[in-house]
């Protein structure tokens, strides 16, 4: 059954308080708003987000800021709590099995949208033409997620609602991690923004500074937006040529444009995210273009603020240098902002098998197996850390149980990584290749 669960009567959220609206948008404005958001928010699910300057996140929240201090958030209840759960649980399942239209009838973009305008002076028409782009998403704003893994990993609250943290699984490996903020509706909750961890940030915000980009031209709005009257055209150009190359995925041009900026520029969020991003996806980057990728990163939370896990992009360039400690120290990064994860304990358990780390690699293996006991990556790792610590009658407990469980053997030759060829050695070792020929 995909309908989602009702709700045990929880205490209703405030809506955003609606604005006063002008007249005068051009019908052409309208349909450059509808592709760009529906542009905009694929990028943004799919870890690509192009967010804007830090002063425009701020003044974009500044409204909700003052709705929460007159209505202080009340915690959920454990009924409240359970509800939120059961919904995550249908919203997962309906994404994973790529079902788009139970996931868009599961939003309720009103509410989206009004996150989006309210407290600006945009004019009226704007809000119908991302009112259309985003309803007309299949998917609506996990677009981008459908069929894709996904694990519920919390209930938690961000923004004055309530929050689902997932983990999105993707094909080849990999993780992305994502907050999907709900409010009480009829009959259940209803999906009303999202937050990428990768990159701190939240639709609602960054389509409101898509939006404050592509009006350059009314200065008077874009400054207002920006909080500052020291953004000229000359600078919003500069920002939006860097936008247009990257969305026609010309990320050479990008790099480019952004090591012309000015210094303040290069700081501010929309640039240097776009740079980053542009610098992750070029085909063949110069040793040079690979150095300034992993400077940026360890750049970037400066410019992100800590509530992100763009430290899970620096984790891969650890690994390729032999840093694993560096690489542990990231994964434990991560795991302060999106909460324990087992994925992440066994990233550091890779990483503390290469670095012969026995007592990181044993505590971080027993993390994961809390987490996740049933993940069929475990069975490896459990024999690695038990070869790594010198237990080689526990690799062969491990072996004779997965033999046992799956009907299937494991021959020493598939024990092919260096941290095996102690235990190959070793008297238990041998006994236990001499076996199978029996």
């Amino acid at each position: 059954m995909d309908t989602p669960p009702p709700l045990p009567a929880p205490p209703p959220l405030p809506l955003p308080r609606p604005r006063a609206q002008k007249n005068g948008t051009s019908p052409a404005l309208i349909i450059v708003l509808v592709v760009f958001g529906g542009v905009f928010l694929i990028a943004l699910l799919a870890a690509m987000a192009i967010p804007a300057f830090n002063r425009v996140r701020q003044q974009a929240r500044a409204e909700v800021a003052r709705q929460k201090a007159a209505l202080p958030v009340v915690p959920l209840t454990l009924a409240e709590e359970k509800a939120a759960t059961d919904f995550g649980k249908i919203l997962i399942k309906a994404v994973g099995e790529n079902k788009g239209a139970a996931v868009t009838a599961m939003h309720d973009y009103n509410f989206f949208v009004e996150r989006v305008l309210n407290g600006t002076n945009f004019p009226a028409g704007f809000r119908a033409g991302l009112l259309k782009g985003v309803s007309n998403a299949n998917g609506g704003l996990l677009k981008e997620m459908m069929g894709k893994k996904c694990l519920l990993k919390r209930v938690t609250q961000r923004d004055g609602l309530t929050a689902l943290t997932l983990r999105i699984s993707f094909e080849g490996g990999g993780v992305s991690f994502l907050d999907v903020l709900i409010t009480p509706g009829a009959p259940s909750f209803r999906i009303v923004d999202i937050y990428n961890y990768t990159f701190g940030n939240l639709a609602s915000g960054e389509s409101r500074q898509a939006i404050a980009l592509m009006t350059k031209d009314n200065q008077g709005l874009l400054s207002n937006l920006l909080g500052s009257n020291a953004i000229d055209s000359t600078k919003a150009d500069a920002v939006m040529a860097l936008f247009t190359s990257f969305r026609e995925r010309r990320f050479e041009d990008v790099v480019k444009g952004y090591e012309q900026l000015s210094p303040d520029l290069k700081k501010a969020r929309t640039p240097f995210l776009i740079y980053v991003q542009s610098l992750q996806m070029l085909e063949e980057p110069t040793p040079k273009q690979k150095e300034d990728f992993i400077r940026a990163l360890e750049t970037a939370p400066s410019v992100l603020g800590k509530d992100t896990s763009v430290a899970l992009l620096r984790i891969d360039p650890l690994f390729e240098k032999s840093d694993f400690k560096g690489a542990i120290a990231c994964a434990r990064e991560v795991i302060k902002v999106v909460g324990e994860d087992a994925y992440m304990s066994r990233l550091i358990v890779t990483a503390a098998i290469k670095d012969r780390d026995a007592t990181t690699a044993l505590s971080s293996l027993a993390e994961a197996e809390k987490l996740e006991p049933d993940n069929t990556g475990m069975m490896d790792l459990r024999l690695q850390v038990r070869s790594l610590c010198k237990d080689f009658a526990g690799v062969v407990r491990e072996l004779e149980r997965f033999t046992k469980e799956t009907k299937s053997r494991i021959l020493p030759e598939h024990l092919t990584e260096d941290v095996f060829t102690e235990f190959l050695a070793s008297p238990e070792g041998r006994a236990w290749a001499g076996s199978l020929k029996k």
